[in-house]
């Protein structure tokens, strides 16, 4: 069951509209005090039933490329932890989005990423060069 959940947020990238695509985005940068809070928000929240590893690499990448952060966070905010889905604070969840930027090698140096809709749906999955 653990691994399916992960394979399911995995995969179930969700479709996103030619508006948002071509919509504003905001550079994909990140404070690492926030991804500091995010490994342990992680730790306490997650990694009984899941490793980092599971949301890191090609995989991951390729699914994600593109999307608003706000699709992964609703994804986890509605389904996660599996025991009691939406118990962690809005910025809980946001700090194990940006967490999760880090471990897929994504540039840190920017400012905190609001836990507001708005915010999330602006930063995407999408590595400056």
């Amino acid at each position: 069951m653990k691994r399916a959940c992960a394979i399911l947020l995995l995969l179930a990238a969700p479709t996103v509209s030619r508006a948002q695509q071509n919509g504003a985005t905001t550079e994909t940068k990140y404070a690492d005090v926030q991804a500091e809070r995010g490994a342990s928000a992680f730790r306490v929240n997650c990694q009984s039933c899941h490793t980092s590893k599971q949301f890191a690499g090609p995989a991951f990448e390729k699914a994600r490329s593109g999307q608003p952060l706000f699709e992964l966070f609703e994804q986890i905010r509605t389904a996660m932890p599996q025991d009691e889905p939406g118990r962690l604070t809005r910025q809980e969840y946001a700090d194990i989005i940006v967490y999760l930027l880090k471990e897929n090698a994504y540039p840190a140096g920017g400012e905190e990423i609001p836990a507001t809709d708005e915010a999330l749906k602006k930063y995407r999955f999408r590595k400056t060069q």
